[in-house]
């Protein structure tokens, strides 16, 4: 008798994970499904809220218009077209339109974050949780990538001093985030 309560208390004292494995696939097919509709809607938003962005009405086997340069998308059969003349000018104004939506976004993710699985530890909520974490920084490093685009084209000779600055600025936070996190689960 005194074997059985040894070997319940031995399994009561360690720490059970339980994810299961269909949950997991669950997770990475819902953080795939989430990257893909958020590089929709920001190509999207690109081409509805940037004022550079022209449309032309559609020829058949014909997409090239004197003048504009196209940018095309995997995941939306429309083109972008935009005068070439003004690609700096059209990348600042992508750049914005997409921060305008990622920021917000991130802030979001990094909230419900924060109140589901560090307030009120939900545990069932850790693989949704991954997924949306992972979508939210896919989005940042694609904002990060145009930002470094646009500063590469426009500010050649200041471009490695502005993106690693702007690196540092992000990184150092988030370091010391996490060593407190880690520290304070320790």
């Amino acid at each position: 008798m005194s074997n059985l309560t040894q070997v319940e208390l031995s399994k009561s004292n360690r720490k059970h994970w339980s994810i299961s494995i269909f949950a997991i696939l669950m997770g990475v097919i819902l953080a795939i499904v989430l990257i893909l509709l958020g590089e929709r809607i920001i190509f999207d938003l690109n081409r509805v809220a940037n004022p550079l962005v022209r449309t032309f009405p559609s020829e058949v086997g014909y997409h090239y218009h004197y003048g504009y340069k196209t940018e095309r998308s995997g995941l939306s059969p429309a083109p972008v077209y935009y005068p070439l003349n003004q690609e700096s000018k059209y990348l600042l104004y992508k750049t914005f339109v997409h921060a305008a939506f990622i920021i917000p976004l991130f802030l979001l993710i990094f909230i419900l974050y924060y109140f589901f699985k560090i307030k009120k530890k939900k545990e069932y909520w850790k693989i949704a949780l991954g997924s949306y974490v992972a979508f939210g920084g896919w989005m940042m490093l694609h904002l990060l990538i145009d930002l470094s685009h646009y500063i590469v084209k426009e500010y050649r000779d200041w471009a490695v001093y502005i993106i690693l600055g702007i690196l540092v600025i992000i990184f150092t936070p988030l370091a010391v985030f996490l060593q407190k996190k880690f520290t304070s689960n320790n």
